[in-house]
């Protein structure tokens, strides 16, 4: 797997673990999912994942993965259905979004991704 990209699964109805391939946090440096995007469309789930950490520098992910518990109950996710796969854009960006989170997640599924590679990681979200 390429940087920032992941592989996860639903562990409860609107719960979800996800494995991001990242470096080992180091004491100075912590991260964290700023906010989760609901893009679907009927027949198409979809979310971007903004992730910021501590430093702001490119991670590269040293055949690591990281695992992050994430709750998709908000009411802003009711138009998910759990039943089928989530498409999950990974996007690191420590400042607010430079674009939106649909240009990210087009960017990144694009038959020839159009990201910067340190950037953006892709993976699915399964049943």
């Amino acid at each position: 797997m390429e940087n920032y990209d992941l592989k996860g699964f639903v562990v409860e109805k609107s719960k979800a673990i996800i494995a991001v391939a990242l470096p080992e946090p180091s004491n100075d440096n912590i991260y964290k999912i700023f906010d989760i995007y609901n893009i679907s469309e009927p027949d198409d789930n979809k979310i971007v994942i903004h992730f910021k950490d501590t430093k702001g520098n490119a991670l590269k992910c040293e055949a690591n993965f990281e695992l992050f518990k994430i709750d998709l109950s908000n009411s802003k996710f009711n138009s998910i259905d759990f039943t089928k796969e989530i498409r999950v854009a990974f996007h690191h960006e420590n400042d607010e979004l430079e674009d939106t989170p649909v240009e990210i997640f087009n960017a990144v599924y694009h038959p020839h991704p159009i990201v910067t590679p340190d950037k953006t990681g892709k993976g699915t979200i399964r049943d």
